[in-house]
C-alpha cells in the first residue's frame, strides 16, 4: 500500500502490515499497541527534524526489518544527519520524561517504559540504528571513509558481543530472561542485512 503525505511517499509492505495486525490481534497485555505508539513517536521525531531542516524525505518504507527513509536531497553537512538521527530517540526519551508524573496509571507507565527502551535501544552504536548513524556522521567530520568503516565495523562487533554477554548472564540468572540474547541475535542479523 502506498500513500502520499506532504509530498512524501509512505510505502507499507504487505508482510509488515500482516505482522503488525497479527501482533495486535494476539497481544493480550496491550504492550503491542503501546509499542506501536512509541515507535510512531520515534519516527515522528525523525520526520520533524527532516522538515525542520527543510529536507523532506522522498519516501518512507515500512518493512519487517525496519523503517527505511529515502532522502530527496543529500545532507549538506554531517551535523544535519546527526540531528535527524538523534531526533527519534530524543522524542522517545522526552515523552518518557514528561510521562513520569503519571506512571501510577497503567497506560502512561507502559508508554514511558516503551519510550525509554526504544529510545535507548536505537542509540546503540550499530549500523542501521540511530546511534550508528550518529557515530558515522560525527566520525566523517574528521576522518576519511575507510577509517570510518573500520571504526564502524569494530564498534558493531564490540556492541553485539556486549549485548550477547549481557543476554547470556540474564539467561543464566535466576530470572532466566532470554530477551537480551534474542536482541543480540536480532541485532546481528539486522546489522548484516543493513551492511549488504
Amino acid at each position: 500500500m502506498t500513500v502520499t503525505l506532504f509530498k512524501t511517499k509512505i510505502i507499507i509492505t504487505a508482510p509488515f502490515a500482516f505482522l503488525i495486525a497479527l501482533l495486535l490481534i494476539f497481544d493480550k497485555t496491550g504492550m503491542m499497541s503501546v509499542s506501536v505508539i512509541a515507535v510512531t513517536l520515534h519516527e515522528l521525531g525523525h520526520l520533524m527534524a527532516l522538515y525542520a531542516l527543510n529536507l523532506p524525505p522522498k519516501s518512507i518504507t515500512l518493512s519487517i526489518i525496519g523503517v527505511n527513509i529515502k532522502q530527496t536531497y543529500l545532507f549538506e553537512k554531517p551535523i544535519f544527519e546527526t540531528v535527524v538521527a538523534a531526533a527519534g530517540p530524543i522524542l522517545n526519551l522526552l515523552t518518557s520524561f514528561f510521562l513520569v508524573p503519571f506512571i501510577d496509571k497503567a497506560f502512561p507507565a507502559a508508554l514511558c517504559a516503551a519510550g525509554i527502551v526504544i529510545g535507548a535501544f536505537n542509540l546503540l552504536p550499530l549500523s542501521g540504528l540511530d546511534g550508528g548513524d550518529i557515530l558515522n556522521s560525527l566520525l566523517s567530520i574528521k576522518l576519511n571513509e575507510n577509517k570510518v568503516n573500520i571504526i564502524t565495523k569494530v564498534t558493531n562487533i564490540i556492541t553485539i558481543v556486549l549485548v550477547a554477554f549481557i543476554g547470556v548472564c540474564l539467561l543464566l540468572s535466576p530470572s532466566r530472561n532470554p530477551t537480551m540474547l534474542i536482541a543480540a541475535v536480532y541485532l546481528t542479523v539486522y546489522v548484516l542485512l543493513k551492511r549488504r
